[in-house]
């Protein structure tokens, strides 16, 4: 399913939907989202991709700076783009055949691997190929249209948690597994489900029924 969002041109434009909002689905919304939606994109500058402003991670951390086609369009202390919260514009993607991008960087990625080489990035696939692709295109907006980390970091702040406008669970303690991070944010919003035999409950969630890319 991370892959899905790649082709959110082909799914979306034949029912002349041009603009979205994507979310990841270990998100919680706090804001107004059409706040998010409205996004002034300065597409005279070429800029159709808008995401929070993230700068715990690094470019350096994803990618390999020793490949050119990285070097050429990212900085290495420069703040990487996490892919789970961002605004888009289905018509300027498909102008500059981005889903095509994406395939041959991936195609590159691994061709480099075959050879012996580092590669274009270091983790994922799905994440690095995306924001490589569209890093040229990119603006950023508000950090707390995407709350982060939150699936792996412990000790988060309670004021950055209550003033997010987004909260996401990137990483593998899920909230609604037995070990997942800062349960009680998401169980409040949790839809009770009948629990099949062998299946554990954590609080009104079921756990153990959806298996979910970590990293997303």
């Amino acid at each position: 399913m991370n892959f899905a969002r790649n082709f959110a041109d082909d799914l979306l434009l034949p029912w002349e939907v041009d603009r979205i909002v994507y979310l990841d689905s270990d998100t919680i919304v706090h804001g107004d989202i059409i706040d998010l939606f409205s996004t002034r994109l300065d597409k005279d500058k070429g800029r159709f991709f808008a995401h929070p402003r993230l700068c715990k991670q690094t470019n350096d951390f994803w990618f390999n700076f020793r490949n050119s086609m990285v070097s050429r369009t990212l900085r290495p202390r420069g703040c990487a783009i996490n892919a789970g919260v961002f605004v888009l514009d289905l018509v300027e993607y498909r102008r500059e055949h981005v889903q095509q991008t994406i395939a041959k960087l991936i195609e590159n990625h691994e061709r480099s691997i075959k050879k012996g080489s580092r590669g274009l990035w270091n983790r994922g696939v799905h994440q690095p190929s995306f924001a490589l692709a569209l890093a040229n295109y990119s603006q950023e907006v508000d950090a707390r249209w995407n709350v982060g980390q939150l699936g792996f970091v412990e000790g988060k702040r309670e004021a950055e948690l209550r003033d997010a406008l987004v909260l996401h669970w990137n990483g593998h303690r899920k909230p609604w597994l037995p070990k997942g991070l800062y349960s009680k944010y998401w169980l409040r919003y949790a839809i009770p489900l009948p629990a099949p035999p062998g299946s554990m409950l954590v609080g009104s969630c079921l756990a153990g029924s959806v298996e979910m890319d970590a990293g997303g």
